[in-house]
């Protein structure tokens, strides 16, 4: 019984502190103009500063240029892969510069995005970036935007390679396969 007794007195000390700090006594009896309404809240300056956050001015900086290397694939060569090994592809159907993969295509075939052109050691040709119809920025390799394959599970992988007659290996010498648009009936080869 003492102890809930010492452990009761403290909790009700803070209970009133709490309803003093937090205007609790509804007594009008100090009102600040004997009609029952309290004087008006004054905040500080220095309370109002803490409370809003400061605005940043420091930009923030870009994304790094995708990571993008050359590899060597066996029979298929030099080719073009991601920092972390995943195979990349072109599709013959994509213009130069533009991209047409979008939408359930950009699902099965994710698109390369970064907003700066990369610098690729060992790979003939040019790099550049193309803007997507969503308006991300897609890295190209001599105009053709480039792609990594959804149905590749590791890297080094080159599953996509031929699919559809229209998705080929990123060649590092830029020489990339004909293909051919005649994949069926499917203009996305999936």
């Amino acid at each position: 019984m003492n102890r809930l007794r010492v452990m009761g007195a403290p909790l009700a000390a803070l209970a009133v502190l709490g309803m003093a700090a937090c205007g609790g006594d509804d007594d009008d009896d100090d009102a600040g103009d004997g009609n029952g309404t309290a004087p008006p809240t004054q905040v500080s300056p220095e309370a109002t500063a803490t409370a809003t956050p400061a605005p940043t001015t420091a930009p923030t900086p870009p994304p790094p240029a995708a990571a993008i290397k050359v590899a060597d694939a066996g029979p298929l060569g030099a080719i073009l892969t991601s920092g972390d090994g995943r195979t990349l592809y072109i599709f013959t159907n994509d213009t130069a510069g533009k991209s047409v993969c979008n939408g359930a295509c950009a699902l099965a075939w994710p698109p390369v995005l970064s907003d700066q052109v990369p610098k690729v050691e060992g790979a003939t040709g040019e790099f550049s970036l193309v803007t997507r119809d969503d308006g991300k920025k897609q890295v190209a390799f001599n105009g053709k935007p480039l792609y990594t394959y959804s149905g590749d599970q590791k890297a080094g992988d080159t599953t996509g390679e031929g699919v559809g007659g229209v998705w080929f290996v990123a060649k590092a010498t830029g020489q990339q396969a004909a293909g051919s648009a005649s994949g069926g009936s499917d203009p996305y080869g999936y």
